[in-house]
C-alpha cells in the first residue's frame, strides 16, 4: 500500500471577505499552475497539472447547539489521469 504523506495543513476561523480572497489567491495561483501555500516559515510547493478531478460537498448536520454547515471543495490529480464526467458551475 503507498504511503500518504501530508504536505501542508492549515485550520482557522477567518471572516468570508478573508476567505473570498483566499479563494481569488488560489484561483490565481490554478491558472499558472502551481500553488504555494505559507504559513509561518513553513512554505508547500505544490504542481498542477491542466487536468484535475473536482469535487464539491456541501452538508448540514443536526446539533444541539444549532445546525452545523460545511462546504468541501476537493481538486485531486493522477499524473496519468484526463478529464471526466460533467462541468459543475458556481453561480
Amino acid at each position: 500500500m503507498a504511503k500518504k504523506s501530508i504536505r501542508f495543513r492549515s485550520k482557522e476561523r477567518r471572516d468570508l471577505q478573508d476567505v473570498a480572497e483566499l479563494l481569488h489567491q488560489l484561483a490565481d495561483s490554478l491558472e499558472n499552475n502551481a500553488l504555494i501555500l505559507r504559513q509561518g516559515e513553513q512554505e508547500t510547493r505544490i504542481e498542477v497539472p491542466d487536468t484535475v478531478r473536482v469535487k464539491i460537498k456541501a452538508k448540514e448536520k443536526a446539533k444541539k447547539r444549532g445546525t452545523k454547515n460545511t462546504l468541501t471543495l476537493q481538486l485531486a490529480w493522477r499524473d496519468t489521469e484526463a478529464a471526466q464526467g460533467g462541468h459543475v458551475s458556481i453561480g
